[in-house]
């Protein structure tokens, strides 16, 4: 898949085969070289966003709506929100 190929050129962030049909993201957190499933790096997404709100509203946030694309497994959305 050439397109495919292109497109991960770009990236800013090394993909990595982790093993069972998935995919990892490789980056460098706190200076090592760390593995990432895209359902943590979206789970580590939103939580930093919720520390913002509550920084910025002063109060909790207890309550949010996460939409998802439809073709996510329920395995992924499970993930999405342990």
């Amino acid at each position: 898949e050439p397109e495919l190929q292109e497109d991960l050129q770009r990236l800013q962030y090394k993909v990595v085969d982790i093993g069972k049909g998935q995919l990892g993201i490789q980056v460098n957190y706190l200076n090592e070289q760390v593995t990432f499933t895209p359902e943590k790096v979206a789970a580590m997404m939103l939580h930093n966003l919720k520390q913002i709100a509550e920084h910025n509203y002063g109060s909790k946030v207890s309550d949010c709506v996460i939409s998802v694309p439809v073709y996510w497994t329920d395995a992924q959305r499970r993930a999405l929100l342990d």
